[in-house]
């Protein structure tokens, strides 16, 4: 990619349909030239520029780090390069190790509270066998290379969730736990070909279940745990559990765990749940 076409990308990446502020126009100009041309370097640079005040000062002091951050070699491949880069962002406290292989490198990481799906780079990601991974407070992607997936306490755009074929082709576990999820859409069930195990926790403004989900071939669970006052999410479970048995489907599991009462403790901390759950 030449200069012109890097800031165009990068532009795209921070601010997508906003215009950017004349003052970052010369410092985000020169922050792409320094990314070389490498579409993936513009997207993670892009990923931290979006967290982090849209002020000259910041910016500056970001383009400052960009020559450090970037170290392309022609003798290595795109995974080489982001494997770099992935560290690099460990290294930032961006992305949090959960796991490594047996030679070292990142197998399972958590997306830092500061980072959000959105403005976080997927085709690191891609790149990468990563088998776990888990986010809080912003959700929003396609993951292809997950087997699980976790979304604690996060925030849908619009509070829905509309899925689409290929995002999550190896996915086995999802847990979507405390989130602000009303509408979820799927349409086939081959969005999810390979789900195993889905837990629905405490998602207080879920209408229900994708009828759909119900028919994944390799689905052997589902596990909702939310309050008594929650029916439309409790009838939809209890509508799949049916509508499985009623087509010979003994396989999947429908489990339904109503919390009876909530009162929450606020510690230094973290925040505890304290409540009865009733099968």
């Amino acid at each position: 990619m030449d200069v012109d076409q890097s800031w165009i990308l990068l532009r795209q990446k921070v601010f997508t349909e906003q215009h950017c502020p004349p003052e970052l126009e010369n410092i985000g100009k020169m922050i792409a030239r320094n990314c070389k041309g490498l579409p993936l370097a513009i997207v993670v640079i892009a990923g931290i520029l979006s967290t982090v005040s849209q002020t000259q000062a910041s910016w500056e002091d970001i383009a400052k780090k960009v020559k450090g951050f970037m170290k392309p070699s022609v003798s290595k491949c795109s995974e080489e390069q982001a494997e770099e880069y992935l560290e690099d962002l460990v290294k930032r406290s961006l992305v949090l190790v959960t796991r490594r292989k047996s030679n070292g490198k990142i197998k399972s990481c958590n997306v830092h509270d500061l980072i959000t799906v959105t403005k976080f780079p997927a085709e690191v990601f891609e790149l990468f066998h990563l088998r776990y991974l888990a986010f809080t407070h912003s959700f929003e992607g396609s993951l292809p290379s997950l087997h699980v997936l976790e979304v604690i306490e996060c925030s849908f755009r619009d509070c829905k969730w509309e899925t689409t074929e290929g995002e999550f082709p190896q996915l086995k576990f999802l847990k979507i736990n405390s989130s602000n999820l009303k509408h979820w859409v799927t349409e086939e069930s081959s969005h999810f070909p390979s789900l195993e195990r889905l837990l629905l926790y405490y998602c207080a403004k879920l209408c229900e279940i994708p009828d759909v989900i119900g028919e994944i071939p390799t689905l052997e669970l589902i596990e909702v745990r939310t309050t008594r006052w929650n029916k439309p999410l409790l009838e939809s479970a209890k509508r799949i559990k049916e509508e499985q048995q009623d087509s010979g489907n003994d396989c999947l599991q429908v489990r339904i765990l109503t919390l009876q009462y909530t009162t929450f403790i606020d510690t230094p901390t973290c925040r505890l749940r304290l409540g009865t759950i009733s099968p």
